[in-house]
């Protein structure tokens, strides 16, 4: 993951030092700080967005407004005032762009640019949707859209109504949650790094059932950011669109398994935060975690 987002000149990696920075300064109780280091996580607002459900406190209206007012001000350094609504305007049209049929962001077979699959290496439920069969597009659009909505309920009232839940978990459920909230690519799944190290330690730390479910964890997110795209490669040319049960099925489940390794890491990690809860007493969170 971070090979390929060097390689292609993405930010994904500055984008998670942001995001890390904007943690650390709000756990230091510099507020204003954390909204101005989250201003820059914008330069990849889909990832960034997802990371706003830790700022859930009252005191964190500070990064609230330093983060509106950063976010203002690098805008401004390179577009003039009058045309700043003019350019939100391109860039949602861009976008738009971009995702239709055949297009640079399609998540279907038909992105293929210079004889390159570029959708072998796309993470998110609507490239999951579309390997399982489904071909409706507003079908997917609203399927996916959805189940974003369902899963980011569930992970904000992990993260907002747990107060047991160790201010580590919090964010690694939010990260997991970021690598499919909308667009993604391989690229962007170094922002895993950071539920990585939380597991990895946890593992390290406990004995067990609870052991072995960070343990899978930890091993489902490295399956992410080691994705194997000459192998996809290869089985997409053989199995897309295929009609038999086997073809199927490897089209559903390991063609898009990037995606759902995400979703299994979320699964891992809940159940291990079961797991240590109930063979401990439970600690509530201090109040300015």
């Amino acid at each position: 993951s971070f090979r390929y987002g060097v390689q292609v000149g993405q930010f994904s990696c500055l984008v998670t030092l942001a995001l890390l920075a904007a943690l650390l300064a709000r756990a230091k109780g510099r507020q204003a700080l954390a909204g101005v280091f989250l201003a820059v996580a914008t330069i990849k607002t889909g990832m960034m967005l997802p990371f706003l459900l830790l700022f859930h406190r009252r005191s964190d209206w500070r990064t609230w407004v330093a983060l509106a007012l950063a976010v203002l001000a690098l805008c401004l350094i390179t577009t003039p005032a009058p045309k700043l609504l003019e350019r939100c305007g391109e860039c949602l049209k861009n976008i738009s762009a971009f995702s239709e049929r055949g297009a640079e962001n399609d998540y279907s077979y038909e992105n293929a640019h210079n004889g390159y699959a570029r959708h072998v290496d796309i993470i998110g439920l609507d490239h999951l949707l579309y390997r399982t069969g489904l071909r409706d597009r507003t079908l997917i659009r609203t399927a996916h859209y959805t189940l974003l909505l369902l899963l980011g309920a569930w992970i904000a009232w992990q993260v907002m109504r747990r107060p047991d839940l160790p201010r580590g978990a919090a964010c690694s459920f939010v990260a997991l949650y970021s690598a499919v909230f909308l667009y993604h690519r391989l690229y962007d799944m170094i922002v895993l790094s950071l539920p990585l190290t939380y597991v990895m330690g946890r593992a390290l730390a406990e004995r067990g059932k609870t052991r072995l479910a960070y343990t899978l964890c930890a091993a489902a997110i490295l399956g992410v950011l080691h994705l194997r795209t000459g192998m996809l490669l290869s089985l997409t040319e053989r199995y897309a669109n295929s009609t038999s049960l086997g073809g199927r099925l490897i089209e559903a489940l390991v063609l898009p398994y990037g995606t759902w390794l995400v979703l299994l890491a979320i699964v891992c990690l809940t159940a291990a935060e079961s797991f240590r809860r109930r063979g401990r007493p439970a600690l509530p969170r201090p109040a300015d975690a």
